[in-house]
């Protein structure tokens, strides 16, 4: 099938450059916006900040680390959101996939024209999702952003170093 390149054009503008108001931050890599998108912040991923499944499982997977402990670092990461995002804001945001959960993936563009999904990581509250970035400029920008909030103990790096430690080996 050959494909042209006002269809390229065509496909590009539907899936780039949303516009929509936040309704709802969910945690740390989540969002809604008003015109019924579901986003996952792409490239990055936060502790869960509830119990679940997840949780349990990223538990099992890092020594001494308890479901709770993973949990109280969760919430952190959440209320950096919140503090990050404006509940009935206007954003900017490229969906680039979706996933299982039928959640777009997205890049969310901040007022400073910087992304909020490379902030979450400079400021120590998320870690790269490294088997999702196949980028080679984005996967050395956001392990860049990592090393940085590691060297500066930002953010859960000095609060749950543990948690960052476990996310970090889990999601590589």
């Amino acid at each position: 099938m050959k494909v042209s390149a006002i269809s390229l054009l065509l496909i590009g503008s539907m899936a780039f450059g949303q516009v929509a108001t936040l309704t709802r931050v969910v945690d740390g890599d989540t969002v809604y916006f008003s015109n019924g998108d579901k986003c996952r912040i792409g490239f990055i991923d936060t502790p869960e900040s509830k119990q679940n499944g997840k949780a349990s499982r990223d538990a099992s997977k890092c020594n001494g680390l308890t479901v709770d402990t993973i949990v109280d670092a969760g919430k952190a990461s959440s209320d950096k959101a919140k503090s990050l995002l404006n509940i009935g804001s206007s954003y900017r945001y490229d969906v680039i996939g979706s996933d299982q959960y039928d959640r777009s993936i997205c890049v969310l563009k901040m007022p400073n024209g910087s992304t909020f999904n490379q902030i979450m990581v400079q400021t120590g509250y998320a870690v790269p999702f490294g088997k999702y970035i196949k980028d080679q400029g984005d996967y050395r920008l956001y392990y860049g952003a990592m090393r940085d909030a590691k060297q500066h103990n930002a953010g859960l790096w000095a609060s749950n170093r543990p948690v960052m430690q476990c996310m970090e080996s889990i999601d590589e």
